[in-house]
C-alpha cells in the first residue's frame, strides 16, 4: 500500500471505540465504511513485535499495542477526521501507537516474518531484531 503523509501504526480497536461503527467497519478490516481512504489492515497478529524501528539507524522510532490481535495503518489526517477527539500531539506521545511523520513510500504487512515494513522516506520495520541492542 502507498502512503503519502503522517501514518499512524495503531490496532484497530484504537480506533473505533462506538460499537456500532466496530461492527460496520467489519472490526477494523473495512475502514473505508468509516471514511478511511488509505490504510492497510493486518489480522492475526499475535506475537508479532510491538517496537517500531528504523531499519538503517536500528534505532527505536516508537512502539504499539495489539491487544486485539490486529493492526492497520492509516493516514492520520484521516484517523484525526473520524476521531475529533484525538490530537496530533497526544498521539505522538502515546505508547499504544506510532506515528511516523511525512512518510511517502510503501508499506506492507509480512506475515511470514510478522512484521510491518516500510520503505521510503522513512524505511521502517516492526521486527525486533531490527532494533539496536540498548
Amino acid at each position: 500500500m502507498t502512503f503519502s503523509g503522517d501514518i499512524v501504526i495503531i490496532d484497530p480497536a484504537e480506533i473505533v471505540s462506538d460499537p456500532a461503527d466496530w461492527q460496520m467497519c467489519r472490526f477494523g478490516a473495512e475502514l473505508s465504511a468509516l471514511g478511511f481512504t488509505d490504510y492497510l489492515f493486518i489480522d492475526a497478529c499475535d506475537g508479532w513485535g510491538s517496537k517500531v524501528c528504523d531499519t538503517n539507524s536500528g534505532m527505536e522510532i516508537g512502539s504499539f499495542t495489539a491487544d486485539s490481535g490486529m493492526l492497520c495503518v492509516v493516514l492520520l489526517e484521516e484517523l484525526l477526521d473520524y476521531r475529533s477527539d484525538l490530537d496530533k500531539k497526544t498521539l505522538r506521545h502515546a505508547d499504544y501507537c506510532t506515528v511516523i511523520r511525512d512518510f511517502s513510500g510503501e508499506v506492507r504487512a509480512d506475515a511470514e516474518q510478522g512484521a510491518i515494513i516500510g520503505s521510503g522516506s522513512v524505511d521502517f520495520s516492526t521486527m525486533p531484531d531490527e532494533c539496536a541492542k540498548s
